[in-house]
């Protein structure tokens, strides 16, 4: 060593500030995204970002600038405070140049006086060399880290032994790593080495920190006299350690700090992103990363393992395999019994990730041909309800009996496209209509363009009809022909057409059902469904053939594929026996007013229109997916809740989930 380097005594002293995080820290001179953490709890991705631009860390971006390279969604960002450890290391110039030590002390005080870079009560070390002894003292107010700094002596000690400088770096490297944090280092001093742009001891102490431990180094050259010559060796100790670079001359003033004060705030300035992956595949996921700086697109990148998905498992109930369906078609309706099947679809997830279904699907095939499918869109819960529609598994015309073999097999698709799937289930319709009777054909699809003229004339001939029924002025054959015209209806037109009877005639059919001992009075049961209120209304209206005394039994009113229904029991000359008919009337919000008739012997009422919702209510909120059924059984009305959120009200009295309640005449 050096003559001179031994006149030149110096003391080198390390202050660590810790802010709490970790933090990845910039490359100088280049624009990239940096990640520091990825954090996986699937499909919740969360990241620690760090946005670098010519060298500084940048603040105050949005979730706009950011682009994640896969399909996702709900991105969020956060700005947050790193962490980050700041170690000061101050080389103090020897007793005879006072004025450049005043130099260091200002370029080191300016930094903890601005709260913008140092927030009070943040923990700082500082390891004081003298004499190969390093004593560590911990500081928690700026007034006693800027007390400690401004009575520094000149000449205060020496940092010229190897081993000194492995253990200060040693104790500095302690303190981070038991505060879980990263550090940068700020080297301010005078000179490097006297005669030489070498790096002197202080820069070994600097390369120990960054080397070693990777800790970013920046380095302020602080002076008054002839020491800009060492500039060139503090400059490349900056550029080792990736850090900044700034002279403090004396002609210099304080703004000259700043983009180095700013750089290490910036090390503290960092982005939390959060999003939702919708990439579920397994194995390695490599994912970009891009954000927009002031019209500059930086870009990077980060890896996750995704997650293992195995597709779920279906289960059914409600139908099983090998079962034959019979379907009777009954003397006094003339219509075929079982005219639909509910099944109950359940869907387990065996790797234990619970998600979303976007789809279940029923698909019917018959002979080797899928004849059908039902579909229920993205369904609430793991739970799902399909309806089979039996009704146009009849014999053909002419025939008494059917019989044909259908299988089964139900798919739950989740939101990540894997498909579970059911065994398939083999079924066998057997449909046997009456020995010799005549079996309507299902009609043609429902004419859009009605004409309520032809209905409303079609509607006095049918109450002229009924009106001889009951006096007994009406031949079969004119009853037959009747009914051969309605048979030219479509669907449509027969339903407006039974409506208008409806509408005719239900004052006069209430006031035959008080006369009749043996009729139903028209009922009202007022029942609410969370918000939603709807009220029953009992129609009586029909058609009576063999006992003049009794009064007209309902004709129901159906809607779609059933208004079948009306023409057989025409054409069998049937009117006892049948369901009365009986329809929703709204009480309350936007669709007060609005009737509906129940056309089938289970009404489901639900929020959403899915198969086996005969009823949606999407203007009630409070409506559950599927609310409520209304079922005609044994000559009467029940109704049963579904386990509603909100719960089903029958006269005021919120019903028990699950048990069928009769509604009461």
């Amino acid at each position: 060593m050096s003559q001179s380097l031994r006149r030149n005594l110096f003391i080198a002293i390390a202050i660590i500030v810790f802010t709490g995080i970790p933090a990845v820290f910039a490359q100088n001179g280049t624009g990239e995204v940096q990640v520091s953490d990825v954090r996986v709890d699937f499909p919740r991705i969360e990241l620690e970002v760090r946005v670098i631009q010519q060298g500084r860390a940048i603040s105050g971006l949005t979730a706009d600038a950011f682009t994640v390279g896969e399909t996702h969604r709900d991105l969020t960002v956060e700005e947050i405070g790193t962490s980050s450890t700041l170690a000061v290391v101050i080389d103090t110039p020897d007793s005879l140049l006072g004025n450049e030590l005043a130099r260091v002390k200002e370029a080191v005080s300016l930094y903890f006086s601005d709260p913008n870079f140092y927030e009070d009560g943040t923990p700082v070390i500082i390891v004081q060399q003298y004499n190969r002894t390093y004593n560590p003292r911990t500081f928690t107010s700026r007034s006693e880290i800027l007390s400690f700094i401004n009575n520094l002596p000149n000449g205060a000690g020496v940092n010229r032994y190897r081993d000194g400088l492995q253990s200060a770096a040693g104790a500095l490297s302690e303190f981070i790593e038991d505060n879980g944090g990263t550090g940068n280092i700020l080297i301010v001093g005078a000179f490097a080495q006297a005669g030489t742009t070498d790096l002197n001891n202080t820069a070994i102490l600097a390369q120990e920190l960054f080397n070693e431990r990777g800790f970013t180094t920046s380095v302020i050259h602080a002076f008054t006299g002839s020491r800009q010559r060492f500039t060139a060796g503090y400059q490349n100790i900056a550029q080792q350690g990736n850090g900044k670079f700034a002279v403090f001359d004396a002609t210099a003033n304080s703004l000259v700090l700043e983009d180095v004060f700013e750089y290490i705030r910036g090390e503290q300035s960092a982005y939390r992103l959060t999003y939702e992956s919708l990439d579920a595949s397994s194995g390695l996921h490599t994912v970009s990363l891009t954000v927009v700086v002031d019209g500059e697109t930086l870009s990077g990148e980060f890896n996750y393992i995704g997650p293992n998905l195995i597709a779920p498992i279906v289960t059914v109930s409600g139908i099983t395999n090998n079962e034959t369906i019979i379907r009777l078609q009954t003397e006094d309706t003339g219509l075929f019994s079982n005219a639909s099947r509910e099944i109950e679809v359940g869907v387990t997830f065996p790797d234990g990730f619970e998600r979303p279904l976007s789809e279940v699907l029923l698909e019917i095939s018959s002979n080797g041909e899928i004849v059908d499918e039902i579909s229920i869109n993205s369904p609430e819960g793991s739970n799902a309800t399909l309806t089979w529609d039996l009704s146009a598994i009849i014999p053909p015309e002419g025939q008494s009996e059917l019989i044909q073999p259908f299988t089964l097999i139900i798919k739950a698709i989740d939101q990540y496209g894997f498909v579970g799937e059911s065994n398939p289930i083999n079924v066998i319709v057997q449909a046997e209509g009456i020995p010799g009777g005549v079996v309507a054909q299902p009609t043609s699809a429902p004419n859009s363009n009605v004409d309520t003229t032809f209905i409303t004339q079609t509607a006095v001939v049918l109450q002229q009809t009924i009106d001889a029924a009951n006096a007994s002025a009406l031949s079969p054959e004119d009853l037959q022909g009747t009914a051969t015209a309605v048979a030219a209806l479509s669907p449509e037109d027969r339903v407006a057409t039974a409506n208008a009877i409806a509408a005719a005639n239900v004052n006069e059919a209430n006031e035959n059902a008080e006369k009749a001992t043996d009729s139903p009075l028209t009922t009202y049961a007022p029942i609410a469904c969370g918000v939603a209120t709807f009220l029953f209304l009992f129609i009586a209206i029909g058609i009576v053939l063999s006992r003049r005394s009794r009064v007209s039994q309902p004709v129901p009113i159906a809607s779609g594929g059933a208004a079948a229904s009306n023409l057989d029991m025409m054409k069998t000359q049937v009117g006892f026996g049948a369901a009365p008919q009986a329809f929703l009337e709204v009480l309350t919000g936007v669709e007060s007013g609005q009737k509906i008739p129940i056309d089938s012997t289970t009404f489901t009422i639900g929020r959403v229109q899915n198969q086996g919702i005969h009823y949606a209510t999407p203007a009630y909120e409070n409506v559950s997916s599927r609310h409520c059924s209304i079922i005609y059984r044994n000559n009467e009305y029940v109704i049963v809740d579904h386990g509603s959120t909100n719960g089903t009200y029958l006269n005021g009295k919120k019903l028990e989930p699950n048990i069928e309640t009769p509604i009461p005449p």
